[in-house]
Formats: structure tokens, sequence, C-alpha cells
């Protein structure tokens, strides 16, 4: 996961003190989720210029401070209505990208095994399975 260029604040716990601010001018850091609960997730974050998979500490942050790529075969994935795969189909991942530039998604929600996006250009909003980000930038399975 990514910080997509937006200024982030980096807390010491959920609705604790900002113990690092990450400025637009650091767009090259990544965010590794290690968990999520309540609108937050804990994660290691490092300065790619520092090197792939770099840690430079842990830290809190708001879920919806977070963007996201989907990894592997992205035509034959799905947006949802619902965090199952039994609920409404809302789009494939195709029809979701309206363009090669439109990859980061805009994180709104973490649940276990189900992250809740927006799209960037469209502004599509659904739920992806967790499973489908393992092997994207920042991204643990």
């Amino acid at each position: 996961m990514t910080t997509g260029g937006e200024p982030v604040d980096l807390y010491d716990a959920p609705d604790g003190k900002v113990i690092r601010h990450l400025t637009d001018k650091e767009l090259d850091y990544d965010l590794r989720v290690k968990r999520a609960e309540n609108g937050w997730a804990y994660v290691d974050y490092g300065n790619n210029l520092l090197g792939a998979g770099s840690s430079e500490g842990s830290a809190w942050v708001r879920s919806t401070a977070l963007y996201v790529l989907p990894a592997g075969p992205v035509y034959t994935n799905y947006l949802y209505a619902e965090p199952t795969r039994a609920s409404h189909r809302v789009a494939t991942f195709n029809e979701a990208q309206d363009n090669s530039s439109d990859i980061w998604w805009k994180v709104l929600e973490i649940r276990k095994g189900w992250v809740k996006i927006r799209t960037t250009h469209l502004g599509i909003t659904g739920w992806i399975e967790a499973r489908i980000l393992c092997g994207s930038k920042g991204v643990d399975c």
C-alpha cells in the first residue's frame, strides 16, 4: 500500500500522538499493513529510495490515508457491493480502470479478508478480497 503522494500522519496509537508527518514531497514511501482495526492500520513504513523492503519503523495510520494496487490477473476479478463473494458484483477490475494510470485505488475501509476501495477516476466503490492484493506493493499475505 502507499500514501498516494498525499500527506499522511503516522501515530503512536489509534487516535494517539502524531509521531511523524509524511509530506507530499515524500512520495516514495510504502506502507506494509500488519493489522487493521476500527478504521486504523498498523504499518511498517519505509522510503523506497533506501531500497525495496526497507523499514524505518512502525506506526498507526488511518485506513483512509492508504491507496492500494491490485495484483494478479485484474480482468477476472470483481468489486463487490458487500464484503462477501455472494454479494452483487459492482464491476470487474477492468471496468473499474478507465485508463492505464487509474491503478491506485483509495482505501475506504479494511476488514478481515476484505478491502473497500474507491477507484481514482470513475469513482466506483466496492469491496475486493484482500488475497487479490497479495504480491502487490506493500501487501503481505
